[in-house]
């Protein structure tokens, strides 16, 4: 809202039985050619520097890790508003079995070391993992995941491939010469021929397309051998 305006935060009880968060300004709203896109991971029509085109993206996949949905409904002049609609959950009768298909629930002393020189992407990745209360320790470069892994324990690392300085094919090498079998899931959101040389073959490695859900995240930690708590 470059001119001002007004910003409302609502949540109501939907028909469905889903509990919505919402937010609406008064703003220059979308053309449909924009609001068709809004949520692909990268797309922005914010000039360069200014925006990633992940904080949508982001919203959706968190909304999805809960079991939620996302609607936009946008116009021009007249403005945004963003639902989110979350399955209600009874505290008094609390989670309850997890429903088939649902993801492993895994230990809460897993410590996970995120790697990723996006501010705006460590928080909300952070955010989402520890909602599922995995420990983590967010870093911004390269080098700085270098000097934690050699003075700490980590049982897996997120790592950004795209990165100033150390990128994450070079960061790997320095991971591997500190922990060799250490699990490192590569975060990026475009898989091109470095990615693919980088994965090809390479053990305890694999690839999380950006923007991930929390299921994404836990699909990768097993198949890399990280194991789940048994349900009593």
């Amino acid at each position: 809202m470059p001119r001002g305006g007004t910003l409302v935060l609502s949540t109501a009880l939907d028909p469905s039985g889903f509990v919505e968060l919402a937010v609406a300004d008064s703003g220059e709203g979308m053309p449909p050619e924009v609001l068709a896109r809004a949520v692909e991971p990268f797309f922005t029509t914010k000039p360069y520097g200014r925006g990633t085109g992940l904080g949508l993206s982001q919203v959706f996949g968190t909304a999805k890790a809960h079991g939620g949905s996302l609607g936009i409904r946008s116009e021009p002049g007249r403005g945004t508003r963003v639902a989110l609609l979350f399955p209600p959950m009874d505290a008094a009768q609390g989670r309850g079995p997890a429903p088939a298909g649902a993801a492993p629930a895994f230990p809460a002393s897993l410590r996970v070391l995120l790697v990723d020189d996006d501010a705006m992407v460590r928080e909300a990745v952070a955010q989402m993992l520890r909602l599922d209360a995995f420990q983590v320790t967010p870093c911004a470069s390269g080098q700085e995941a270098l000097a934690l892994l050699r003075g700490d324990t980590f049982d897996a690392v997120v790592l950004d491939f795209n990165m100033p300085g150390l990128d994450g094919a070079q960061t790997l090498e320095g991971i591997r010469a500190i922990r060799p079998g250490l699990p490192v899931l590569l975060a990026t959101g475009l898989a091109d021929e470095r990615v693919h040389r980088t994965l090809q073959g390479a053990p305890h490695l694999a690839h999380l397309p950006k923007p991930f859900t929390l299921a994404e995240f836990k699909a990768c930690l097993l198949r890399l051998g990280c194991r789940p708590q048994e349900t009593p």
